[in-house]
């Protein structure tokens, strides 16, 4: 099945939408004082992590953004203290509530427990990083879920769901961390490899012979890839020699262009193409648009 979209978004909806789509502010206006106060001294060590989900009860999962490692960590809120770091002094926030998307620095005694995710042992203060909020994870698992609720029939008795991100610009702790909140509302194992790893390590079965035909028997593969493809807008007319505007005073502080699937056999995948959405100055992405085909097998 083939639907075709315009490639062309037009600027005043793009705009609308992204004026109605903002997350929670993650630190208030700068003041003069009043209740500020000096961001605690801390000893130990100082973890910078990205907000990729928020459970119940408070409970973070963080994706440590510096590691290459793809360490993600789950993190009670709750009761701890929390700061905001606009300057070099930081207010001490009175609601601990943060939003997917916002940066973080954990404060912590240095010690990291075992488990999956891991833990921080002592955490003693979590900081908020200002103009650093992005929440392309959430625009991510937005996807994966639009992808599973299509042809519900490739979801059944599922094991394991391996979410190949490698080709987004997310870190490695942050597609972990998309992987596994995806697979664990799912009830199934995370996994994080492509189709040639899935084949190279024996899941994928069906490859060889005359009849051959893959397929995975206990699990399903979604795959998320980033685009070169460039994003057209309709811009006010303007005069000859008068200077292109910015694309912020228009509430557009970036965008991406990506095709996205599932695959469950080789007669069994469903995926669109040529997707795109808009990150506005708040670091909050918008609803993505498919502006390419839709397909079936």
């Amino acid at each position: 099945m083939k639907r075709s979209l315009s490639l062309l978004l037009v600027l005043s909806l793009l705009c609308t939408l992204l004026a109605g789509c903002s997350g929670k502010a993650a630190c208030p206006p700068a003041s003069d004082g009043g209740n500020q106060e000096p961001l605690p001294k801390t000893e130990g060590a100082v973890a910078r992590c990205r907000v990729a989900a928020v459970g119940e009860g408070n409970t973070l999962l963080l994706a440590d953004v510096e590691s290459e490692q793809g360490d993600i960590y789950t993190l009670d809120a709750s009761g701890l203290p929390l700061y905001c770091e606009p300057t070099e002094r930081g207010e001490l926030l009175a609601d601990s509530q943060l939003a997917v998307g916002a940066l973080v620095e954990v404060a912590y005694g240095g010690d990291i427990l075992e488990s999956y995710p891991a833990r921080f042992a002592e955490v003693r203060s979590i900081t908020v990083l200002p103009d650093k909020f992005d929440d392309r994870c959430a625009l991510y698992l937005r996807v994966l879920g639009d992808l599973w609720g299509k042809d519900e029939g490739l979801n059944g008795d599922v094991k394991y769901i391996s979410v190949d991100l490698a080709a987004t610009s997310l870190t490695p702790a942050e597609r972990s961390a998309v992987a596994w909140t995806f697979a664990q509302s799912h009830g199934a194992e995370p996994m994080e490899l492509s189709y040639e790893q899935l084949c190279a390590e024996g899941y994928i079965s069906g490859l060889m012979g005359e009849n051959a035909f893959p397929q995975w028997e206990k699990g399903i593969l979604f795959t998320i890839t980033e685009t070169d493809e460039l994003v057209a807008f309709s811009l006010p007319c303007m005069s000859e020699g008068e200077e292109e505007p910015s694309m912020s005073q228009f509430n557009i502080k970036n965008t991406v262009s990506f095709g996205a699937s599932k695959w469950r056999t080789a007669l069994g995948a469903y995926g669109f193409s040529k997707c795109v959405a808009v990150q506005n100055n708040d670091g909050v992405w918008g609803d993505y648009h498919i502006n390419g085909g839709e397909w079936i097998s």
